[in-house]
């Protein structure tokens, strides 16, 4: 067998064996299970009478859930840019203005 054949034979079975080697990682399975809660979060406040120093207090899941809920009774229905936009709005005036109530900064009332 000539040089030329050895080397070819070599890389072959240097390519199935990396084959090998990677097809059998893919075949790993890892059991356990998904962590899942049924724990209700914090309560979150009437979305008419929160203020920005409550407002402030929130998770952001929180606060785009009250925001969401004011601006859907602002006018005709709520949309998630029109949302973040009035999120961004009401984070940079709460911080100057945290006794304000909320739906005052961003539904006038």
């Amino acid at each position: 067998m000539g040089m030329h054949a050895r080397t070819l034979t070599a890389r072959l079975a240097m390519g199935l064996l990396l084959s090998a080697g990677l097809l059998a990682g893919c075949t790993q399975t890892v059991t356990g299970t998904v962590a899942q809660t049924t724990e209700p979060g914090p309560p979150i406040p009437d979305a008419t009478s929160v203020t920005c120093k409550e407002y402030a207090a929130l998770e952001e899941d929180a606060q785009l859930a009250i925001i969401g809920e004011l601006m859907k009774e602002g006018s005709g229905g709520a949309g998630s840019q029109r949302t973040v936009v009035a999120k961004t709005l009401a984070d940079a005036i709460c911080e100057v203005l945290p006794s304000a109530r909320l739906s005052d900064i961003l539904i006038g009332r």
